[in-house]
């Protein structure tokens, strides 16, 4: 955090024309040291106690974002208004982050918006036109079976959602008369998280 923080993450991330610890709307993700990766208990009586010292500095959102084998990640900020972040003393929550032993880096988190309506016209025609022009050929996908691997399916999504059928779980199961899924292998679990990479592909 120290390197970051001196290595210019304080021009980045600071109001024009403030001092290095002024308030920023901003939210941070926070990743474990791998010796923090065991336990998801370990994990959350830590952020419990960060939650309880970074108070102070107007830090009112500290919980556990990720945890997958030996990757582990929290968000630390302010609870979100109107899709705009309350303000937090970063200069603060840095300098308490950058002292614990159970912190390996902290970055950015970024703000991440689905865009399902320009992402269809681009992977088309890389998006010089203003039409699908593989649709428009007739070239729609129909009849065809496509192999995805990714972070999981949404499968409560209207873009999948079979009222009729239930969806086909499990390394030999199908289904060709699922409107969409006609098999879900799961590896880890049988969902999607909200916004998934895996149900917008």
């Amino acid at each position: 955090v120290k390197r970051a923080h001196d290595a210019g993450l304080k021009r980045n991330l600071y109001k024009q024309g403030s001092s290095p610890l002024s308030v920023l709307p901003t939210t941070l993700l926070v990743h474990f040291a791998p010796e923090f990766h065991q336990s998801k208990d370990q994990l959350q009586d830590v952020l419990r106690h960060w939650q309880a010292q970074l108070a102070r500095a107007g830090v009112s959102c500290v919980q556990l974002s990720a945890i997958r084998g030996d990757f582990a990640t929290a968000v630390v900020g302010a609870v979100f208004e109107d899709h705009h972040a309350v303000e937090f003393e970063l200069g603060s929550v840095v300098h308490f982050l950058q002292t614990r032993r159970e912190v390996r880096f902290v970055e950015l988190k970024r703000e991440f918006r689905v865009q399902n309506k320009f992402a269809g016209r681009v992977v088309q025609d890389g998006g010089r036109s203003s039409q699908h022009t593989l649709w428009k050929h007739n070239i729609t996908g129909l009849g065809h079976v496509v192999g995805l691997a990714d972070t999981g399916l949404d499968t409560r999504s209207c873009f999948f959602f079979d009222p009729d059928h239930k969806v086909p779980f499990g390394k030999s199961a199908f289904d060709p008369a699922h409107r969409k899924i006609v098999s879900y292998v799961p590896l880890e679990d049988s969902s999607d998280e909200p916004d998934g990479h895996g149900t917008h592909v």
